[in-house]
């Protein structure tokens, strides 16, 4: 059986009332950051692999908003009183239409995801769970890049402390797509910078960008660029056992 599982949801289907969850705490949270956005100390800096990235640095040097700019990504990170995250806005190019999204988060996970995407697939528990792992991580490595001499979003610092998520790190290979394979699996392959040899990635929880390219690859072959992946320990049942693979998480594209 072929598969792969996308990565965008409007609601969380198993929690029946994650539509209605009340946001209104993390809506005021953006409003009182973004109305006093000039009282903030703002810098600017560049992570390892090129993001572009603006802070807004509030008490404890811990930035209130992060912006965060990458080929065909746009980010915005808001943090509440507490240091932890409270909403994340994201935007890409989908098709050659503007893809939206707003995730809420409480203490421990996000109340709410919505997106523009249009039939967007409906998402389980453990996909809401590994997207807050991510926007979590990144959240922290864009803090200590922006205010290095404090620890950063320190509340958000405690969530991070478990072996799942420090093993979750994310790697990122540059070079020209090339296809997809189909098997059991969907399989990015792509011909890395560095080796000058094919690379290849489970497509298993993509986001948005991978999914387009699965629907159509021959549209993005001899493309230039940059892959998000990680490697992980995941059951699958076509082997009948857990192995561990490398697995592509998104793609953006390099315009040069």
């Amino acid at each position: 059986m072929k598969r792969y599982l996308p990565l965008v949801a409007v609601c969380l289907a198993v929690v029946a009332s994650a539509c209605a969850q009340d946001t209104s705490a993390q809506k005021a949270v953006y409003s009182q950051i973004e109305k006093n956005l000039d009282t903030y100390k703002k810098v600017k800096a560049r992570d390892p692999d090129g993001t572009s990235l603006t802070g807004w640095i509030g008490q404890g040097d811990i930035p209130v908003k992060i912006l965060a700019k990458s080929p065909g990504l746009l980010e915005e990170y808001y943090t509440g009183p507490d240091g932890k995250l409270a909403f994340v806005y994201r935007e890409w190019d989908k098709g050659g239409a503007k893809v939206e999204e707003r995730l809420y988060m409480d203490a421990d996970s996000i109340v709410k995801w919505v997106s523009t995407e249009k039939n967007a697939p409906v998402l389980h528990g453990e996909d809401y769970s590994e997207m807050l792992r991510a926007l979590v991580k990144s959240a922290v490595e864009y803090s200590k890049i922006l205010a290095p001499e404090e620890p950063p979003a320190r509340g958000v610092e405690i969530r991070t402390e478990t072996t799942e998520v420090k093993s979750s790190g994310q790697r990122f290979t540059e070079g020209k797509f090339l296809r997809i394979d189909e098997g059991d699996y969907f399989h990015w392959v792509m011909e890395d910078n560095a080796t000058g040899e094919e690379a290849s990635y489970f497509i298993l929880k993509p986001d948005a960008s991978v999914e387009a390219v699965v629907s159509d690859p021959e549209k993005f072959v001899g493309k230039k660029c940059r892959v998000t992946w990680k490697e992980s320990t995941e059951l699958l049942p076509e082997a009948g056992q857990k192995m561990d693979v490398q697995q592509i998480l998104s793609v953006s594209w390099i315009n040069k």
